[in-house]
């Protein structure tokens, strides 16, 4: 810590729908990108030099996209709590929005068949529509997909047709009742609905 993000990229849902274009903004943190994190998504000091914009000013047009909104984020937990809320924070802003819920738990109770839940392994499993992977753009397009045209028809078979329903499935225990209900099985009746 601190962590600092060098890409901004987000999509505004309204329901289960996707409205607009999606964000994205590159930032120039001001502070050296180690090799490690250039060798996962690309992203040089020169380049975020040339095309990025400072933090805060980048920061502020996220907070005015997001507009108070709840955030969906895949593995939230850190790019919540890791990234948007420590660097929000330390550069002074205000509370902006608040965290709705977590794709990749959601991935894991309503894909019961993949092994892992990792947005990586989903892209490649599904054949995810997404520019470059471990870009924030490219995870927010791969992630809309997987949504959209996946988890979300999934779910509406099984009851779950308003964002809010999505949003509680989430984060409903045990997971193994969750994979139940994903499959498609009536939990009264306990046989498979057709």
């Amino acid at each position: 810590p601190p962590v600092y993000a060098v890409e901004i990229a987000a999509q505004l849902f309204r329901g289960l729908t996707p409205i607009g274009p999606a964000f994205k903004v590159i930032l120039n943190p001001g502070v050296s990108i180690p090799a490690a994190a250039t060798a996962v998504h690309g992203y040089t000091d020169e380049y975020v030099k040339r095309n990025g914009i400072p933090s805060r000013d980048a920061y502020e047009l996220f907070i005015k996209y997001v507009a108070g909104r709840r955030i969906a984020a895949h593995y939230a937990r850190f790019d919540w709590n890791t990234v948007l809320v420590p660097e929000t924070q330390r550069l002074g802003l205000e509370p902006w929005g608040r965290l709705g819920f977590c794709t990749w738990s959601l991935a894991r109770r309503a894909l019961p068949e993949n092994p892992t839940h990792r947005l990586d392994a989903l892209r490649a499993y599904y054949s995810l529509r997404g520019s470059q992977a471990h870009t924030a753009l490219g995870d927010i397009e791969a992630t809309t997909d997987l949504l959209t045209r996946i988890i979300f028809p999934r779910l509406s078979a099984s009851g779950f047709t308003t964002i809010q329903g999505i949003a509680h499935f989430s984060k409903l225990l045990p997971v193994q009742y969750c994979h139940f209900i994903a499959q498609g099985y009536d939990e009264k009746k306990r046989v498979k609905r057709c």
